[in-house]
């Protein structure tokens, strides 16, 4: 299972607490606002689970969580991926 994301959180992430999502759960893209928005993906419900759980622990005030089933990778992109290991 793939998921795509969308967190509201009340104020701007620093820089360290998006660079360590980045770290943990690949590439996201942020949206300033209000709220600011994290968007990407994540492999299922417990890495959305440790997605939630880091921002817990950075303390930022989450305000919204959106989920939708992502684009599972084509048996070309898999393929590809086994070739290059």
């Amino acid at each position: 299972m793939n998921l795509r994301y969308r967190v509201g959180v009340a104020a701007p992430l620093p820089t360290g607490v998006v660079a360590e999502i980045e770290r943990r759960f690949g590439a996201v893209r942020i949206t300033e606002g209000r709220p600011a928005t994290v968007h990407g993906n994540v492999l299922d419900q417990a890495a959305l689970r440790g997605l939630l759980s880091l921002l817990w622990d950075a303390n930022a005030d989450v305000v919204s969580v959106r989920i939708r089933p992502g684009r599972e990778p084509d048996e070309h992109a898999r393929h590809l991926d086994d070739t290059t290991t």
